[in-house]
């Protein structure tokens, strides 16, 4: 699968406005090449450059019609996870002050959905168990950001 975004190429930097020093809302996702038999698809951002493998945000049961996301949209139907500033949805990326971190985005086509009594589940624990799902097929997107300072 190919997953790519409007607001940036893959290896560049990510837009202010889908940061904590802009507005903070998720970036404009597309993703194509699913595979016959996908039930729903998965996304996870991940900041790889910090020692716990920040998840800034963690959406699945994205129904299998979706293939696009609009800046800042959750399609009805998908549920989204506790991320790693213990918030429920997207948050913006922000690292330390003069420190360039790598952002993954991350779509899984999954045969079958997930269920969990409250949609509020741990991140990492919530993507452990989508990775041991019947994974069809996955999409990896990489963004940059670095904030001013020294």
């Amino acid at each position: 699968m190919q997953l790519t975004s409007a607001a940036f190429k893959d290896g560049r930097s990510i837009p202010v406005q889908y940061t904590c020093d802009g507005p903070g809302q998720s970036p404009p996702l597309t993703w194509t090449g699913a595979p016959p038999g996908t039930a729903t698809f998965a996304l996870r951002v991940q900041d790889v450059d910090t020692a716990q493998q920040f998840i800034h945000w963690l959406i699945y049961d994205i129904p299998s019609s979706t293939t696009s996301l609009t800046a800042g949209e959750v399609p009805s139907g998908a549920e989204q996870t506790t991320n790693s500033f213990g918030k429920q949805g997207y948050g913006g990326m922000c690292p330390p002050a003069g420190s360039k971190h790598r952002y993954v985005f991350t779509v899984l086509a999954l045969q079958t959905g997930l269920t969990i009594s409250d949609g509020t589940g741990q991140a990492a624990d919530t993507w452990a168990t989508l990775e041991h799902s019947t994974v069809l097929a996955r999409g990896q997107l990489i963004g940059t950001y670095q904030r001013s300072g020294p």
